[in-house]
């Protein structure tokens, strides 16, 4: 005994643009693209001691050096920051608009990778720098629809 019959799938996909392989990196524009990184107060490499300012927390008080010479100095963290880059549709010069998207997506798999900060501007979507999966997935979202009408 055999039976069949057609399936109506309801569900719908995205495909992403096929990266592009071995391309050049991408032209600067907006903030500097490369090893520049900037220095910003944070929580993460232990930069030096400084007299405590009130409104500085109390875990970052140095107790040690307080019980020992009775003056109160905080411990100052910092952290890298890296540089904001952002991807235009213009500065991606390519033969067609797939070649295009295509290397817009292998710029945004790259800056992701490097855990650098990226934007992207493509014709009737911008979307300011960011980092992280989520903000990788919504600019290639913006990039599989680039050209559809909402």
């Amino acid at each position: 005994f055999q039976a069949w019959a057609y399936v109506e799938n309801q569900a719908e996909c995205i495909v992403y643009p096929k990266p592009a392989s071995h391309v050049a990196p991408p032209p600067v524009t907006g903030a500097d693209w490369g090893d520049q990184a900037t220095t910003e107060v944070g929580s993460d490499d232990f930069q030096g001691l400084r007299a405590y300012p009130p409104g500085d927390p109390a875990r970052h008080i140095h107790w040690k050096r307080w019980a020992r010479e009775d003056s109160l100095v905080t411990r100052q963290f910092n952290r890298q920051q890296s540089p904001e880059c952002w991807f235009d549709w213009d500065s991606a010069v390519a033969a067609d608009t797939e070649s295009r998207l295509s290397l817009l997506c292998r710029w945004l798999l790259d800056a992701e990778s490097a855990q650098q900060r990226y934007g992207l501007k493509i014709p009737g979507t911008l979307l300011p720098p960011d980092g992280g999966p989520k903000h990788l997935h919504r600019c290639l979202r913006a990039l599989a629809l680039f050209g559809e009408t909402p």
